[in-house]
């Protein structure tokens, strides 16, 4: 398919390696290649599971941080070597966008494929789920 990866499995696993990349990143890590480089990933449900897993980890960081974390500036290398410095609320902003931009994709590739029953992928699930998510562990 003509988008930014041919196949939906590769672009599913490119928004996971960038999440990974990022949340190194926060972690002082500088990666100097794609976390997935050396994964085979047989289809867009694998590639799906271990998206669902990087979210879950990066979620699980950033929530666990103090409420001061966001304004901390982090100082870091990209894939060139050339040194950047951001808050984490910029990273984990571009983060989201970021996929949030290749999960378009993923649904258009979908739709494109036939397929028309598709769980909501906007934000505000996301933040519904983890409501709920948590009402249920203190329920």
């Amino acid at each position: 398919m003509k988008s930014s990866f041919k196949t939906i499995a590769s672009t599913i696993l490119h928004i996971t390696d960038a999440q990974d990349i990022w949340l190194s990143r926060i972690n002082g890590q500088s990666p100097s290649k794609w976390p997935g480089s050396d994964l085979q990933v047989q289809s867009p449900s694998d590639a799906g599971d271990l998206l669902i897993q990087s979210s879950h980890r990066f979620f699980l960081f950033i929530d666990s941080q103090l409420p001061t974390f966001p304004t901390k500036i982090i100082q870091y290398e990209n894939m060139k070597g050339i040194t950047y410095s951001n808050t984490v609320e910029e990273i984990v902003a571009h983060a989201m966008n970021h996929s949030t931009f290749h999960r378009g994709q993923v649904i258009t590739m979908l739709r494109e494929l036939g397929v028309d029953k598709l769980d909501s992928t906007d934000m505000i699930s996301f933040f519904r789920e983890i409501k709920e998510r948590k009402k249920d562990v203190l329920d």
